[in-house]
């Protein structure tokens, strides 16, 4: 019974991922910054998902996270090219590695510090030094017209 019911998880997991492929994919890439390490997380993933989890997609997203996390180290510089990402998340890309994937996992991705630590293996401390540091090179590389755009 505990295979079928695994198995019945397996496809309900193979329908979030679907349903919500486009947010983890670019999840992905702006943490590993490349589309192919982006994809390889992704596939990387699915077997970090524990079949007593309930799948959701957090959990998906989590196990998104953590397989991306784990591939920074194997690609080039980030380089996306001429992608379809607005201007604000080429900017991340061109963050220092490690300042990236702490931005993207805090700031856009929405886990929590305690999360973002355990996942990268650093204090939360170091998670929100580098949170921050990311945010002020991000402000400092803004144009002017983006820094008072919402304000018209």
């Amino acid at each position: 019974m505990r295979k079928a019911n695994a198995a019945s998880q397996r496809a309900t997991w193979f329908d979030i991922f679907q349903a919500d492929y486009c947010r983890l994919f670019f999840t992905a890439l702006l943490v590993t910054g490349s589309s192919e390490s982006a994809e390889a997380a992704i596939a990387d993933s699915l077997d970090l998902i524990d079949d007593e989890t309930a799948p959701s997609g957090r959990a998906a997203l989590t196990a998104v996270a953590a397989a991306s996390a784990a591939r920074i180290g194997e690609a080039r510089p980030a380089h996306v090219g001429n992608s379809s990402l607005p201007k604000e998340l080429v900017a991340v890309t061109k963050l220092r590695p490690d300042l990236r994937v702490c931005f993207v996992l805090r700031r856009l991705v929405g886990l929590t510090s305690a999360e973002t630590s355990k996942l990268l293996s650093l204090n939360p401390p170091d998670v929100e030094r580098r949170t921050i540091d990311a945010s002020v090179q991000l402000a400092r590389r803004a144009e002017p017209q983006m820094l008072f755009s919402s304000a018209a």
